[in-house]
């Protein structure tokens, strides 16, 4: 689980990071290519390591709905 929250937290830093330059760049065209080409690869890890996170914790100690379970409920 350290691992886990180690990437987590350094995956989170690199991520501001890239924003915060996104958010210095002027011109719109190089911002998205910025975006896209820094921002967006990291968006995709950050992602993989809170899915891991989410399996390695117990459900009664994470706070928030699991994505498994909003992705299978159903709103009546």
């Amino acid at each position: 689980m350290t691992t886990t929250f180690n990437e987590l937290l350094t995956l989170r830093a690199k991520l501001e990071a890239s924003l915060d330059k996104a958010h210095h760049i002027t011109d719109e065209a190089q911002k998205v290519k910025h975006l896209a080409k820094e921002s967006q690869p990291i968006c995709t890890k950050l992602r993989a390591a809170a899915d891991a996170a989410e399996l390695q914790v117990a459900d009664e100690l994470w706070p928030l709905p699991k994505y498994r379970e909003m992705l299978h409920s159903v709103s009546r």
